[in-house]
């Protein structure tokens, strides 16, 4: 089986072979993330009472004899007693969201420090965080909805080339942010979500692939490049259905060699032409 990213991954998980699955080799149910980072995956929750000290004291003396570090998931819910002896570090990972908070609270794990998936749109800030589960926050994964877009449109399926361009989005630092950030910040209305209208359009006068979208709030039809640092206004509509109009079976395009040109020709005598610094914000 692969993942998202390209990645085989193994049939058996940790859960499985710590209860006594057919004794598969622990290398076997590695992923490897780098050279240098291996990750031991579970599929199920680890049943606390009926993991096997036979397999704990075999896993315990390959992590010590491996020279790469180790991710262990230990599934949901508090992990095994046996696996948190073996660890050096006892991470959690979860969102600034209330509920999964407390189910942490009252699970009575003390971890050493806490790796958050942040959501924008979450209340909740990091002190709190880390407040609640008395563990510093040691690692903050942000939520981008250009993972979403990507997965949705098997653009992480396709090899490592994809995958670097869309991480490198995910983690830019704060004063790097892209074109449509910035976009977006111009206007409050441009926080609302997005429809999009395929991922892949090309033009003769560019190499990129492009995502053509309208955006509900401000009703604005824009294009931007795969690692959003263009963003191009195409124009107006009031309505979704008035982007369906002016582009009849869009999807037949999708692929042409000059789609994102023919998008132009079909919105430009229809629409008002959005408020955009220039024809693109870089």
């Amino acid at each position: 089986m692969t993942d998202v990213l390209a990645t085989p991954w193994p049939t058996v998980g940790l859960s499985d072979w710590l209860l006594g699955e057919p004794a598969h080799p622990i290398d076997d149910l590695v992923v490897d993330i780098d050279p240098t980072t291996r990750l031991l995956p579970t599929r199920t929750p680890i049943d606390l009472d009926q993991v096997s000290g036979e397999r704990v004291a075999i896993l315990h003396r390959w992590m010590r004899d491996t020279s790469a570090i180790v991710l262990v998931d230990a599934g949901t819910g508090p992990p095994a007693e046996a696996l948190l002896e073996i660890a050096d570090r006892n991470l959690i990972v979860t969102r600034p969201c209330y509920l999964a908070l407390m189910k942490g609270v009252r699970s009575g794990l003390k971890p050493d420090g806490v790796v958050l998936v942040n959501e924008p749109s979450r209340s909740l800030n990091t002190s709190s965080v880390e407040q609640c589960l008395s563990a510093p926050i040691v690692a903050t994964i942000d939520v981008h909805p250009s993972v979403a877009r990507s997965v949705d449109a098997g653009l992480l399926t396709g090899g490592h080339a994809h995958i670097t361009r869309t991480t490198a989005a995910i983690t830019r630092p704060e004063p790097n942010r892209t074109a449509v950030d910035r976009w977006r910040d111009l206007d409050e209305r441009r926080h609302s979500p997005d429809v999009d209208y395929g991922m892949r359009w090309r033009t003769a006068s560019s190499g990129d692939e492009w995502r053509v979208s309208w955006n509900r709030g401000s009703g604005a039809l824009y294009a931007t490049n795969r690692d959003e640092s263009v963003i191009e206004g195409l124009g107006t509509f009031t309505t979704e259905s008035g982007v369906t109009t002016a582009l009849p079976e869009w999807g037949t395009h999708h692929q042409d060699p000059n789609g994102l040109d023919w998008i132009r020709q079909q919105v430009e005598p229809a629409t008002i032409t959005p408020e955009f610094p220039g024809p693109a914000l870089r």
